[in-house]
């Protein structure tokens, strides 16, 4: 399942839209303190990857990237944004908005393939 961050109601419901037509399942959350007790309360077990805007109320995409990280190491996370794509580490994927349906999927395959290859490193 791909946990969704992202305020923009508008946008965080064609996100799951696009994401559930490419056949994920989704839980999405429009603040990182929701995704965060959705993560301490055992959903960190379910999660396959993390997308997250990257201006959040309470936390930026990129705390909670590392939040889950701490939980789990090898969970993939990408950001989603029109800003910069300064400072935001390797491990991190970046999708620009506005995006189109083909480079969300690019950028899932790499999150999976990243997952791929931490499980096989560790």
């Amino acid at each position: 399942m791909i946990l969704i961050a992202e305020d923009d109601l508008d946008i965080r419901t064609v996100l799951t839209e696009m994401l559930e037509g490419l056949g994920h399942a989704t839980i999405a959350f429009a603040d990182a303190e929701s995704a965060v007790q959705f993560l301490d309360s055992g959903g960190i077990d379910d999660i396959s990857m993390i997308a997250s805007d990257f201006v959040l109320p309470g936390a930026n995409g990129l705390e909670l990237i590392k939040y889950a990280k701490n939980l789990r190491t090898n969970i993939p996370g990408f950001i989603i944004s029109g800003y910069t794509t300064q400072n935001i580490p390797s491990d991190v994927h970046y999708l620009k908005k506005p995006f189109q349906l083909r480079q969300l999927k690019e950028i899932v395959i790499k999150c999976r393939q990243q997952l791929t290859e931490s499980s096989l490193t560790h």
